[in-house]
């Protein structure tokens, strides 16, 4: 079947885990209540939300949906020892092709995992274009269009219908066997196949570990205040500096990995052997 070929490529191409869930409206309501409060900067959210609710807008030949997701840490690294290696971290982010804040500059700071990684926007989409062209060569008539998170896709709401990931309560998408340390990648396909989509449920339960680590009290359950939020006033820009009772915690790090460090599915994560 297809399905199962275009699964084996996007693993081939980096991917760890990947699946394709049948095409189907997305109730948005309860995330569009949640970002009406959002600052401006975030306007990327708020925005184009009937093709968030409806692909078939956003991508007309859409009948099928392949979500992929792609680690990019594991326990097998040592994040302080990366950090501490970076002389300039304002630099070293720059010449990556990020945007720190002013305020950051000439400071010796942390920068979060994913941000040690190159644009992975770009990267994602390269392994999702070559394992699709892939597919291609036994289905000529297969069609697609690529999405990452800065496409309007509710990819952490498909992610889980796809059986992939479920949502923490720091509001990120955790894989039972991964973690919380990876990408989400993806294409709306023509094809008319995939499994049915699952109801996900979340397996943090009782545990209250990442909104009790939050320094600034940002999170709440399956809510995160942006404008308490760390990686918020480090990675987005804004035209105003962080509230003064938190500027001194923003000064010490490009985004923030607290939330996930204290997760207990990110403890025993490895390299893949």
């Amino acid at each position: 079947m297809i399905r199962e070929e275009i699964i084996k490529n996007v693993k081939s191409f980096g991917a760890e885990e990947a699946q394709i869930v049948k095409l189907t409206e997305n109730d948005i309501s309860k995330f569009a209540q949640i970002v009406e409060s959002y600052p401006d900067t975030m306007l990327y959210l708020k925005n184009r939300a009937l093709e968030r609710a409806n692909p078939k807008i956003w991508f007309n030949q859409a009948k099928s949906i392949l979500l992929a997701i792609f680690p990019y840490w594991d326990n097998s690294k040592d994040h302080k020892k990366i950090n501490d290696s970076i002389n300039d971290p304002y630099s070293y982010l720059v010449e990556k092709g990020r945007k720190p804040p002013d305020f950051l500059k000439n400071k010796k700071f942390q920068i979060a995992r994913f941000a040690l990684c190159g644009d992975y926007h770009i990267s994602i989409k390269e392994a999702l274009k070559k394992a699709l062209e892939e597919s291609a060569k036994i289905m000529p008539e297969l069609k697609w269009k690529i999405f990452v998170d800065s496409s309007p896709v509710f990819e952490k709401d498909l992610v889980q219908k796809a059986g992939l990931a479920f949502q923490g309560k720091n509001t990120l998408a955790i894989n039972k066997n991964l973690g919380s340390y990876f990408f989400i990648g993806g294409a709306m396909l023509n094809i008319d196949e995939g499994i049915e989509p699952l109801k996900t449920e979340s397996l943090c339960k009782d545990c209250t570990l990442c909104i009790r680590a939050c320094p600034t009290s940002a999170l709440s359950e399956y809510r995160m205040n942006p404008v308490r939020c760390i990686s918020y006033w480090t990675t987005h820009k804004t035209k105003t500096p962080p509230p003064y009772e938190i500027m001194t915690l923003c000064e010490k790090r490009y985004g923030c990995d607290i939330c996930q460090e204290v997760c207990p599915y990110n403890k025993n994560r490895r390299a893949k052997s």
